[in-house]
């Protein structure tokens, strides 16, 4: 908890240095998973691009320094430390995690900022279920149809292999753990992934409704 709270605290304390508004930072759940977050929406008022970078770049770079301080510890002092070595291990992953751009964290905001898109998760979606009116609304956009509608097409297989994943983590609960402990993690994860298939079917369910009433439109 220390470590995400540092990593949020990063993105607020860089965008304070560039005078930029930071909104809040606290703990939220998503789909019943429990996250912190810093609310550093202020950044879209930063004319220079680069300001924004190292603003969504600055969480991943605190964790990249307490991945190398918890290294060094664990190699010189205490490299017989289970708990380190599986803390070490575990913010590498979050540190990874945060870089995917198909997933709404820092990755996927540095990404459309770098190629200037906004919106790009829902503009790649229209594009990957074929809605081709009022997606793309400048030369620029229209350019780099081809990458957004391959991003699109990425994120829809990389949820769906997400879900899979995620029963079958499911199936392993119940076969391989006993006790409270078990009960507790098969309802957590049952309802986050449940909730996860129904808020994206809903939402692949909106652009397809979208896009069938566009097409009574022009007929």
């Amino acid at each position: 908890i220390s470590a995400v709270f540092l990593h949020e605290l990063g993105h607020g304390v860089i965008c304070k240095y560039y005078n930029g508004n930071v909104e809040g930072i606290g703990f939220i759940l998503i789909f019943f998973s429990p996250a912190l977050y810093c609310d550093v929406s202020g950044i879209w008022l930063f004319e220079k691009r680069k300001q924004k970078i190292i603003t969504l770049l600055a969480g991943i770079i605190v964790q990249l320094i307490i991945f190398s301080i918890m290294v060094f510890l664990y190699l010189n002092f205490y490299n017989s430390s289970t708990w380190l070595a599986t803390f070490i291990l575990w913010n590498l992953l979050m540190t990874i995690s945060n870089i995917i751009p198909v997933i709404k964290l820092d990755g996927y905001w540095i990404l459309s900022n770098l190629v200037e898109i906004p919106n790009l998760y829902e503009k790649s979606m229209k594009l990957a279920l074929g809605v081709k009116e009022n997606v793309l609304f400048n030369e620029r956009e229209v350019s780099k149809k081809k990458f957004i509608k391959l991003f699109g097409l990425f994120n829809i297989v990389f949820v769906f292999i997400s879900l899979i994943l995620g029963f079958w983590s499911i199936y392993y609960i119940y076969k391989t753990l006993e006790g409270t402990f078990r009960t507790v993690a098969l309802l957590v994860e049952t309802l986050m992934y449940i909730l996860t298939l129904i808020f994206f079917s809903a939402f692949l369910y909106k652009i397809v409704k979208s896009k069938l009433n566009n097409k009574k439109e022009i007929n």
